[in-house]
């Protein structure tokens, strides 16, 4: 009786540590959907961030649906640079050589000289690092230089008379994102100063754009891979460890820095066009009118509709309360860009045209007051002629 009892006690702490293996699988589970959805929602605030630093507008919303639609475009659209990217002999042949000689040379060696493996581990800690570096420099960090792409002037984005050092790398991004979103180039160089000179088609100019980035994805997956597949029980010590931590703050910076770069130079600048009509007040009549405008539609909320506008040869932002919206209709996209230019093309023509009647109406004006300056030359005479008066007189 007593052996049965103890078998089934045992049985009864199998079952309950059963319970409790599945209990801890599914908290497990749920702290991983948790990070995962924490990370997505980083990545969104990130690339919403960047877009509005780079457009120069504040929608004013962040709500989770936004950030999560921005994230999972972040996700499939680098998925999919990558993908692209990778299928090239180019770049498949030489990672995947890479990525042989790191797995069988870490093996090769723990097995016959174990205790240089760490040695081993350190030099591609090294490498990695100086790359990841490389990266962050040349590629990222000059998109942290593109603020307000579309609220300042289009002809001096970003100041090209500075020919300094950290402008270069910025005006040769600026070159590839006006290259690579305008089709006419001929008519765009002569508007765009930045443009000359740059012989990259459309597509060229974006395949450079996407290349770039998706160099940037594929070695910052490769490190983390490494990182977390690493043999950790020869662990680097003394030295090692500080490249180990150089190696995780380069990590780090440019894994930050892909969603960063992702919404400044990858996401579309294309946007739909509205047709928007919107009580205008007038504080001198009192009134209030009824105003309409087409343009691209930048943001839209419950509180406020915001819409690309040009005015005076600067590109700026509408501002329109949602209590002041009577009619919002909108169809095909437009990319912002090609909109900015069309603008700039239509309000030099305006302005040509309205040069004529401009220069007639100051030359008539300019008449009365050549008459007036007669008028008064007689009004008030000086003494030479004082001096015909009064010998008119005489005579």
């Amino acid at each position: 009786m007593t052996d049965v009892a103890k078998t089934d006690a045992d049985k009864g702490n199998d079952k309950d540590k059963d319970g409790d293996k599945d209990y801890s699988k599914s908290i497990s589970a749920a702290l991983g959907v948790l990070q995962l959805t924490g990370v997505l929602a980083a990545f969104g605030f990130i690339v919403k961030f960047a877009r509005e630093e780079f457009l120069g507008v504040s929608s004013g919303t962040w709500d989770a649906t936004q950030l999560s639609s921005l994230a999972g475009g972040f996700a499939v659209d680098s998925a999919t640079l990558l993908f692209a990217f990778i299928l090239h002999l180019a770049v498949i042949v030489p990672v995947g050589l890479c990525c042989l000689l790191v797995i069988f040379g870490e093996i090769w060696i723990k097995k016959l000289f174990p205790k240089f493996l760490w040695y081993f581990q350190v030099c591609i800690y090294a490498i990695l690092a100086i790359a990841l570096t490389a990266v962050f420099v040349k590629d990222q960090a000059p998109a942290i230089q593109l603020r307000g792409f579309l609220t300042t002037n289009p002809v001096r984005q970003p100041d090209i008379s500075l020919e300094t050092a950290d402008y270069k790398a910025t005006n040769n991004l600026c070159r590839l994102i006006f290259g690579s979103r305008i089709a006419d180039h001929k008519e765009q160089k002569k508007v765009f100063p930045i443009l000359k000179g740059l012989r990259l088609t459309e597509q060229s100019a974006r395949d450079v754009l996407n290349a770039d980035y998706a160099r940037s994805v594929l070695l910052c997956i490769l490190s983390w891979i490494f990182f977390f597949a690493e043999d950790k029980t020869s662990h680097p010590k003394g030295y090692g460890r500080s490249v180990v931590f150089l190696f995780l703050v380069a990590l780090v910076a440019v894994t930050i820095m892909l969603p960063y770069c992702y919404g400044k130079l990858i996401h579309s600048t294309s946007y739909p066009m509205a047709l928007i009509q919107y009580t205008e007040a007038d504080p001198l009549a009192a009134t209030t009118t009824i105003a309409s405008f087409q343009g691209p539609l930048i943001s839209q909320s419950d509180t406020m509709v915001q819409v690309l506008s040009f005015k005076n040869g600067l590109p700026t932002i509408l501002y329109i309360p949602a209590d002041r919206l009577m009619y919002l209709h909108v169809y095909a996209s437009e990319d912002a860009l090609t909109y900015i230019l069309k603008q700039q093309k239509q309000e030099t023509r305006e302005a040509a045209e309205q040069a004529p009647a401009g220069t007639a109406q100051d030359s008539a004006a300019t008449r009365p007051a050549s008459g007036a300056t007669q008028q008064d030359s007689q009004a008030n005479p000086g003494p030479a002629q004082k001096k015909k008066n009064k010998e008119r007189r005489e005579q």
